[in-house]
C-alpha cells in the first residue's frame, strides 16, 4: 500500500478480435482497493498500486475488493460484462463481479456514462509473497453495436502477517537492578512497517521467582491501544525510550512485536516465546542532568533503609544517554554519614583490552562486584555497554556503609571532542532493600537531627 495518488493505466489500442472492438471510448480502470486487515476487518482503502492482499486473512472470503471503474461515450446504450483474463488460481480466487452485466446508458456529448463494478478477490491454495499482476476484461454484449472489449491490469502484493521478533538486544531474561526508565532495543525485522512495544507489571512479585507468571499484556493485539495495566507504544523504530518511570524493585516483562498493514507478528511463532521479565532497581533518581564536553558532572542523592541496615552487595545502576560512552569515568562515593570512596565505576571503556576506545552511543548498565569487563562489553548497537559489569574499583568497600546515608555519583567527560549527553537516571541497590528519599544536607541525619560530634 502506496501512500500517492490513483494510477490511471493508460490502454492501447488493439486490433479487432473475433469480431470485438476495442476503443477509447469504452475504457476500465481500477478505482481503489478495499483491504480486509486483522486491525480493520470491514477494510481499509487503498488509493495505489500495488494493492495489498493479506496472506495471514485466508479464512475470509474476499480479503480484497477492487472497485473498477467503466467510461463509456457511445452514444447508444448497451450491457458489459466484466471477466478475467486467464485463470487467477492457484494464487488468488476471484468471486462475482456485482453487477454484472452492469447497465451503460447513452452517453451524451461531452458527458460520458460513468459505472462501478465491485470485484472480491480471496486467498488461493498456493499464495506465496510476492508481486503478480491480474488481468480484467470489460465486455458489451453487442445487442446495439458492435462489441466492444477493455482491458485492465492491476498489481497485487500479497504480504504476510510480520515475522516474530527473535532477538532482543538489550536484555535476556531475569535481569535484575534496571533502571526505571530503561532503552529498549530489538533486532529489525523483515516485512513491517512499524513495531508495537508492550511492559505490564508481573503477577509474581517473589524476588526468588525465575518467570514473571501472568500479566494484563494481551496476546496479538491488533490496535494501538493498551491493555488495562500495561504501557505500550506504536512506532517505526526497532527500539523505545520509556517516557514514563516504572515502580522501583517491581518484575515487569516486555514484547515487541512487528507491524504492518495486515497485522502484527505472531508471538507463539518465536521459540521459545518471547517475554523477557526483568526486576526494576530500588532506589532511583531520575536526572537530566547534562554532561558536558570535557566537563563533570556530580549528583548527589539521599536513601533510606531500616534503622542500621548496611548495604551489602551494593549495585549501582547508570542509565546515560552519551553519543560516546568511550569519554566517560564514573564514580561513586558514600559522603555521610561517612565517606567512603570514591569508588571508580568504570574508566574510560575500550572496544578490547589495550584497543580502541568505545565509540558507541548510550550506557544502561548495572555496576557490582562481579560482571563483565565494561571495555568488552561494547557494542555496535545502542546501548554501546550494558549489562551486568563488574566495577573497576573495590565496590565491596561499600559493603559497611550505612542504608541511611548520602551518595554522590561522578561522572567525568574525559575527551573535549564535541560529543555530550545527558545522565538519565541512576540507582541503588543491595541485598537489605534501599530506597530513595527527600535529599538531606550532608551532616543532617534523616531523622532531622544534627549527628553527635
Amino acid at each position: 500500500m502506496r501512500a500517492c495518488q490513483p494510477r490511471i493505466l493508460t490502454l492501447s489500442v488493439m486490433l479487432a478480435l473475433s469480431g470485438t472492438v476495442v476503443a477509447q471510448d469504452f475504457t476500465l480502470r481500477p478505482q481503489y482497493a478495499r483491504i480486509s486487515t486483522a486491525e480493520n476487518p470491514n477494510g481499509i482503502i487503498d488509493n495505489s498500486q500495488p494493492y495489498t492482499v493479506c496472506n495471514g486473512l485466508s479464512d475470509r472470503v474476499n480479503t480484497l475488493q477492487l472497485r473498477l471503474l467503466y467510461t463509456w461515450r457511445k452514444d447508444y446504450q448497451d450491457y458489459a460484462y466484466t471477466e478475467p483474463v486467464g485463470s487467477f488460481f492457484p494464487f488468488t480466487i476471484m468471486g462475482p463481479a456485482n453487477p454484472n452485466p452492469v447497465f451503460l446508458s447513452a452517453a451524451q456529448p461531452g458527458n460520458p456514462t460513468t459505472r462501478t463494478v465491485d470485484i472480491g478477490l480471496s486467498i488461493g491454495p498456493v499464495n506465496n509473497s510476492g508481486i503478480r499482476q491480474y488481468t480484467f476484461r470489460g465486455r458489451t454484449l453487442g445487442a446495439f453495436g458492435p462489441t466492444l472489449t477493455a482491458n485492465m491490469t492491476v498489481t497485487l502484493e500479497n504480504l504476510p502477517n510480520p515475522a516474530a521478533i527473535e532477538y532482543y538486544a538489550v536484555l535476556p531474561d531475569n535481569v535484575r537492578d534496571m533502571p526505571t526508565r530503561p532503552f529498549f532495543s530489538w533486532k529489525p525485522t523483515l516485512g513491517v512497517t512499524g513495531y508495537r512495544f508492550d511492559v505490564a507489571q508481573c503477577s509474581s512479585q517473589d524476588t526468588q521467582n525465575q518467570s514473571c507468571g501472568n500479566s494484563p499484556m494481551p496476546f496479538e493485539p491488533n490496535g494501538s491501544s493498551c491493555a488495562a495495566g500495561t504501557y505500550c507504544w506504536v512506532g517505526d523504530e526497532a527500539n523505545h525510550q520509556l517516557p514514563i518511570a516504572l515502580t522501583p524493585n517491581t518484575a515487569y516483562e516486555w514484547r515487541a512485536l512487528g507491524r504492518n498493514v495486515c497485522g502484527v507478528s505472531d508471538e507463539v511463532e518465536a521459540e521459545p516465546v518471547r517475554r523477557p521479565f526483568f526486576r526494576t532497581a530500588q532506589a532511583c533518581f531520575s536526572s537530566g542532568q547534562f554532561i558536558p564536553d570535557g566537563g563533570s558532572l556530580s549528583v548527589d542523592v539521599t536513601t533510606a533503609a531500616n534503622q542500621g541496615a548496611l548495604t551489602p552487595n551494593l549495585r549501582v545502576t547508570v542509565h546515560t544517554d552519551h553519543s560516546n560512552v568511550g569519554d566517560l569515568r564514573m564514580s561513586l562515593s558514600q559522603v555521610s554519614p561517612a565517606l567512603i570512596g570514591p569508588v571508580v565505576l568504570m574508566d574510560p571503556p575500550v572496544g578490547v583490552p589495550g584497543g580502541n576506545s568505545c565509540d558507541g552511543r548510550r550506557l544502561q548498565a548495572v555496576f557490582g562486584q562481579a560482571g563483565a569487563f565494561p571495555g568488552a562489553s561494547c557494542k555496535p548497537y545502542e546501548p554501546a555497554i550494558g549489562g551486568r559489569l563488574a566495577a573497576q574499583g573495590n565496590i565491596a568497600s561499600f559493603n559497611a556503609a550505612q542504608g541511611n546515608g548520602n551518595w554522590r555519583l561522578t561522572i567525568d567527560d574525559t575527551v573535549a571532542n564535541g560529543r555530550s549527553g545527558q545522565l538519565i537516571e541512576w540507582c541503588l541497590s543491595a541485598d537489605v532493600p534501599v530506597t530513595a528519599a527527600p535529599f538531606q544536607a550532608d551532616g543532617m541525619m534523616l531523622d532531622g537531627f544534627e549527628p553527635r560530634q
